[in-house]
């Protein structure tokens, strides 16, 4: 499978190349706006969830990211690691059928013969990684983690958008007829536009999300520090929470480095506050909530 550097000029209609154009604005949108709030763009990117799929999937997409930041290339060896800890198993060989296509497949994601526009890539590589079935298992799930590995690595985001995977894993089902339509005719204009309107409408649900996060936050905080001391350790578990909204109360000290009696007063001022709800109903080994954060990021999603 070859694929031609001029193909994306030749395949774009006016309408989709309108398409691209707002979809590569709302992604740089919510890039710009990551750098400017980092904690909150971390909630909605890095949320860690309790979804072992989801867990999974981080998990193998962190380590791919990882590889990146050191420097190892995009590459058929990368993917095959992040394949490794997607199933946690030793490194599948790629299909012997899919090798001549992942070598050019690799070329195109490093700009060879030339720079193609990262939305483009990773819309081009979706559909040819879909196309090779290149992993005994797992291809489609792959080809999700392959769109935030390319927007990543090309500098589109510096975090992935876990928005962005969760769509991905949700419109499996509109992707197949574009895509057939690809394989069948050559036709690339229904899958590209398909991949913006769906980069476009994610980006914007992100955007959204991070604002009421920030919102419910700032409030959160403002409450807390309302309510007078001790505010230090109440805001530290807090803060805490907000990384990861489920959690017992021994893991909360290990993480913030406070005493256990200290961090279940602060759990019990949080309660008191209707901010944190206990969620198993028992005296001991208790579970701990956030549950207005999780409303807030799980809105408008579907799980992978």
């Amino acid at each position: 499978m070859i694929l031609s550097p001029l193909f994306a000029t030749d395949a774009l209609s006016g309408g989709v190349s309108v398409d691209f154009e707002r979809a590569s604005l709302e992604l740089g949108r919510l890039d710009a706006w990551s750098t400017r709030q980092p904690d909150v763009a971390a909630q909605v990117t890095g949320f860690a969830s309790t979804d072992p799929a989801i867990s999974r999937a981080l998990t193998a997409l962190d380590w791919g990211l990882l590889q990146l930041r050191n420097g190892f290339p995009l590459s058929a060896r990368l993917l095959r690691g992040v394949h490794g800890k997607l199933l946690n198993a030793p490194l599948a060989p790629l299909s012997s059928s899919a090798s001549e296509g992942m070598d050019a497949l690799e070329r195109w994601m490093n700009d060879v013969p030339e720079r193609t526009p990262p939305l483009m890539k990773a819309a081009v590589a979706v559909a040819h990684f879909t196309s090779l079935q290149p992993f005994p298992t797992e291809n489609g799930r792959m080809a999700q983690l392959l769109v935030p590995l390319i927007f990543c690595a090309d500098g589109a985001l510096r975090e992935p958008s876990l928005y962005l995977l969760r769509a991905l894993a949700s419109g499996r089902g509109e992707f197949d007829e574009p895509l057939a339509t690809r394989e069948e005719t050559g036709r690339w204009e229904p899958w590209l536009a398909l991949f913006a309107s769906l980069v476009t409408e994610t980006s914007t649900d992100a955007m959204r999300t991070a604002e009421a996060l920030d919102r419910l936050l700032t409030s959160d905080r403002e409450r807390i520090r309302a309510a007078g001391r001790p505010t230090t350790s109440t805001l530290a578990v807090f803060d805490a929470l907000c990384a990861r909204p489920i959690d017992k109360a021994p893991l909360l000290a290990e993480r913030t480095g406070l005493t256990l009696p200290t961090v279940n007063a602060a759990l019990e001022r949080l309660q008191t506050l209707g901010i944190v709800d206990e969620i198993t109903g028992k005296r001991r080994n208790r579970t701990y909530r956030y549950s207005a954060y999780i409303l807030r990021l799980s809105e408008g999603t579907e799980p992978l």
